[in-house]
Formats: C-alpha cells, sequence, structure tokens
C-alpha cells in the first residue's frame, strides 16, 4: 500500500474528525475506516498531536528542524575542534541549556566543555562603562 504523507494541518484535522466519530459511538477502527488510515497511525498521530493547534504544530516542527540542524553544526564543531568545546557569550543565550542539550546527545564525542564568564558591555564596545 501507497505511504501518504500528511501535514500537521491535515493530521489535526483527521484528529479532530476522529474525535466527532468516537463522540457519536463508532469505535475506533470504523473511525479509522472512514479517515483512510490504519489504527496505528491513529494511534501514532493522537499521541504526537493530540491537543495541539495548528499553530503549535507548525511550531513543533519548525523546533525540530532547527534541532537537527543544530545538532549536525554541533557534531560538525565537535570533530573539528577533536571533542573540546569553548561556549561563550553574552548573558541570556542559554549558554547552560545548549551545553546541559549536548551533553545529554548520546551521539556526541565532546570529551571538555568550558566556559567563559559572562561578557560585560565593555568587553564588546572596547570601552568602560
Amino acid at each position: 500500500m501507497a505511504r501518504k504523507k500528511y501535514t500537521a494541518e491535515q493530521i489535526i484535522a483527521k484528529l479532530r474528525e476522529a474525535e466527532v466519530g468516537l463522540a457519536k459511538g463508532l469505535k475506533t477502527p470504523q473511525v479509522c475506516k472512514q479517515l483512510g488510515i490504519s489504527d496505528q497511525t491513529y494511534y501514532r498521530w493522537r499521541r504526537e498531536y493530540g491537543g495541539l493547534r495548528v499553530d503549535q504544530a507548525k511550531r513543533l516542527k519548525q523546533l525540530a528542524q532547527e534541532n537537527s540542524r543544530l545538532k549536525r553544526v554541533v557534531a560538525d564543531l565537535t570533530v573539528l575542534c577533536n571533542g573540546n568545546v569553548l561556549v561563550e557569550g553574552l548573558p541570556g543565550l542559554a549558554k547552560t541549556r545548549t551545553v546541559k542539550s549536548l551533553a545529554k546527545n548520546p551521539e556526541s564525542d565532546i570529551n571538555r566543555t568550558q566556559f567563559t564568564p559572562d561578557l560585560l558591555p565593555a568587553d564588546i564596545t572596547g570601552s568602560e562603562v
């Protein structure tokens, strides 16, 4: 059977239709047959998209794409830096969160992570405040 690709909007619309059918007293297999999807697909969609609005699903997809892009960048940098990473930046740039997410990634080969103290405005502009 050919596999169809559904957008997040289409999936959420089908889940809403399924909720209506289930509220009318239909069984899950009957609702899935009407929607043209398998029971397994319905349960997977419900687990992933249940309770989300369309804008939330779009944002979730954007975040997943950004996360995978950042993982590739970090993997490339880790290879170039021989496993050593220096994290520096302005206050409020989520440096700690970045390093924690890197540490949780089982695919990363980071041996050593070093933080710099938060930069002050004088560090950036070269003048004293």
